[in-house]
């Protein structure tokens, strides 16, 4: 089992970056930031991970950039952003393991389709966001499903396993995060707020799968840590507390 990292806030020291090992800067709740995870995990990378606290960002951190992940080589050199850092990762990599399709036309429809799935999350962060508030914005929850048939229909058209075909690709590992999250939905409104099967057969078939692989697997959590730090560090009263994975280790 990954053994879990507190996360550095204000007044730490930045650890050495060690020869030869790339460092991912990350938090362990952050959807964007276990792209990057996920990515250098799927490319067999060497690398390891500093956890940040996003709420108390230290001084050195900031002077890099303000948000993760942020992927740093030892002579200082950085890349910030998520789908770039996937992306450098995956032309720094072991090249005989491609993420993204070798085909310039298949890549740049999965390439399109990530894009595009910033119509799921927009509506997704801020609907699980809601449930901390007295009254939930259910109506965010219809567009979370709506603009996820494109999905479940590229996934018919294709009459694969995964968008990567036989194995997840750079557009499974990009979406992937927020699916793990899913369950949240469930965990704060009900069964009302299940990803329907009946709708969604083939993304219900993909997310099963997914569990099996081994990247996914390496950096999965339980959707009761994810909805507790949602209540910790997004709800009002919550306890800010980044680190109760590692406090009950």
């Amino acid at each position: 089992m990954l053994a879990e990292k507190a996360h550095l806030a204000e007044g730490s020291t930045k650890p050495p970056v060690e020869n030869g090992v790339v460092r991912i800067y990350a938090m362990r709740f952050c959807p964007f930031a276990q792209r990057s995870l996920l990515a250098a995990t799927a490319k067999g990378i060497k690398f390891d991970v500093v956890n940040v606290n996003l709420e108390k960002k230290p001084k050195w951190f900031l002077e890099m950039h303000p948000a993760v992940p942020i992927l740093e080589h030892d002579d200082g050199r950085f890349v910030i952003e998520s789908l770039i850092v996937a992306d450098y990762l995956d032309e720094i990599g072991d090249s005989n393991i491609s993420l993204h399709p070798r085909d310039p036309y298949k890549k740049a429809k999965d390439r399109v389709l990530v894009d595009k799935f910033n119509s799921v999350i927009g509506p997704f962060i801020n609907c699980l966001l809601s449930f901390g508030k007295p009254e939930p914005d259910v109506k965010l929850f219809d567009a979370v499903l709506n603009n996820l048939d494109r999905y479940e229909t590229e996934l018919k058209n294709r009459n694969c396993e995964f968008f990567g075909g036989e194995r997840p690709a750079m557009l499974d590992f990009m979406i992937w995060p927020f699916f793990e999250r899913f369950e949240q939905f469930t965990i704060f409104g009900g069964k009302e707020f299940l990803l329907p099967e009946k709708r969604f057969p083939k993304l219900s078939k993909w997310m099963t799968s997914m569990l099996g692989n081994e990247a996914v697997k390496m950096w999965l959590l339980p959707a009761e840590a994810h909805a507790q730090y949602t209540r910790n560090v997004h709800f009002a009263g919550g306890s800010k507390d980044f680190d109760f994975l590692v406090d009950v280790k």
